[in-house]
């Protein structure tokens, strides 16, 4: 008797050994995988995964012609409700310049120019309201000497520079 393997068992009705433990009595005495992949299994998904690529690509190029049609007869329609040139001078705000940036570096040379004497350099904010710019390096003298203001229970700073702040749009105060 053989030891060395597990015993061949029957299957319920008496007959071979199931199909699993022969399989792998087979593999065993052989040293190597005996039984192969289905073919047939491998063509049924790779022709499944090939046929949903394929739809996928067909659906997404009906999408893209139906946007094409449909921009085009939105165009055929503007075209026919007003005059090309009337449309534009609705559509086109007075602009005084070039939209784009011609040389990006100089224009960042020279934010950083503006920025720096802004930072640098005393000048009103908004002198209606007493409001004016220090020099970095004095504001920070002044803070060492008379300390931050005084916050009252439930508010922060941030609140207070909220509140001190004026709300400006396109250069005009909101406040009166």
């Amino acid at each position: 008797m053989d030891t060395k393997y597990p015993p061949k068992t029957q299957n319920a009705t008496g007959g071979r050994p199931a199909d699993g433990q022969e399989t792998a009595r087979e593999a065993i005495e052989a040293g190597h995988e005996v039984s192969d992949v289905s073919i047939k299994g491998l063509m049924i998904f790779g022709g499944s995964l090939l046929a949903c690529v394929v739809g996928v690509l067909v659906a997404v190029a009906v999408f893209f012609k139906g946007f094409d049609l449909l921009n085009h007869t939105v165009n055929q329609q503007r075209s026919r409700s007003e005059p090309a040139a009337a449309s534009l001078v609705k559509a086109t705000p007075d602009y005084h310049g070039p939209l784009m940036q011609v040389k990006p570096e100089e224009d960042l040379r020279w934010m950083r120019e503006h920025n720096a004497t802004e930072l640098d350099s005393y000048g009103w904010v908004d002198r209606s309201t007493g409001v004016v710019r220090l020099p970095i390096d004095r504001a920070m003298e002044l803070i060492a000497q008379r300390g931050l203001p005084p916050v009252s229970p439930g508010k922060t700073l941030e609140g207070l520079q909220r509140e001190r702040a004026q709300p400006q749009v396109f250069g005009q105060s909101l406040r009166p």
